[in-house]
């Protein structure tokens, strides 16, 4: 119940890491990523939205800052 990347328990919300359109809102959990508004919107300033975002969210979550 705190975002993965900065550890905050504020504002969370699902960071979709692969989108398909027949099966959103029923991936698998390793798609699914917990993050606060403040960290998914940089997410997605830094990497955009893409259909496979897979390994952009791993790396942004394991890197510091």
């Amino acid at each position: 119940r705190v975002c993965q990347k900065c550890g905050s328990g504020s504002f969370l919300q699902v960071h979709h890491a692969y989108y398909d359109n027949n099966t959103f809102g029923d991936e698998p959990d390793e798609y699914l990523f917990g993050l606060c508004q403040q960290c998914h919107q940089k997410f997605h300033d830094q990497y955009g939205v893409k259909r496979n975002m897979i390994k952009d969210t791993k790396k942004f979550i394991s890197t510091c800052g």
